[in-house]
């Protein structure tokens, strides 16, 4: 009775005693030294660096970004964006921003306007924040625009960067490439869910997708 009275004990620990979760590290540094970015994830992670800004950012598996507390959609500056605003504050049209988005959008006005009109239909949230960028701060997602500008011109001038992806699917990688480019980067063939370990310094764009494309063995295309 007592042997089976602790087989018992010990099954039911098992059972209970929580697995520790998997932590994930990614770090990258600018070629040129003017940004680096460190992040540590509950799951998978990226950063990426290249001149004149770096971001960093977490992955569940399925690809979505996550933040404390749940999960976000990953920013995408390619999203369409419809909005009607008439007669709105600048927080008003912050919040609208974020219900759309998902993600924290702060618009500052550089001055006080009396009112802040919008009329948009399907336009691309990347023009969108940047017509409201020519007359105040704008933030989305802890980023401000400005450097989510200096990412872009640098990726689609094919400056060198520093890219480290740690449990990231193709999929989420991609999109989060062809978001900060504005580039047509998709899958063309292969799994986009295979997930990827991957570091690399002093490529270009292309360069990277080679390297991705290789490890993966998914296709993917930039045209």
């Amino acid at each position: 009775m007592k042997l089976l009275a602790a087989s018992i004990l010990t099954l039911l620990l098992l059972i209970t005693t929580p697995t520790a979760a998997t932590v994930d590290f990614c770090s990258c540094t600018a070629p040129d030294q003017t940004c680096s970015a460190n992040i540590s994830c509950t799951g998978a992670c990226f950063s990426v660096c290249p001149s004149g800004g770096c971001r960093a950012g977490c992955s569940s598996a399925h690809g979505e970004a996550t933040v404390e507390g749940g999960e976000a959609r990953a920013l995408d500056l390619t999203m369409q964006v419809s909005l009607q605003q008439s007669a709105s504050t600048g927080r008003e049209l912050s919040s609208e921003l974020s219900r759309i988005t998902r993600q924290t959008v702060l618009y500052t006005p550089f001055t006080t306007p009396d009112a802040i009109s919008f009329d948009i239909k399907r336009a691309m949230l990347w023009d969108v924040l940047e017509a409201l960028s020519a007359s105040g701060k704008v933030e989305i997602g802890g980023d401000d625009f400005s450097k989510l500008k200096r990412i872009r011109q640098s990726l689609a001038g094919g400056e060198k960067m520093a890219v480290c992806m740690h449990g990231v699917t193709v999929k989420r990688m991609v999109r989060e490439i062809a978001s900060l480019s504005g580039l047509p980067i998709r899958v063309t063939a292969g799994d986009p869910q295979t997930v990827v370990n991957l570091s690399v310094k002093d490529v270009t764009l292309e360069e990277f997708l080679v390297q991705l494309s290789s490890q993966s063995g998914v296709e993917i295309s930039s045209r």
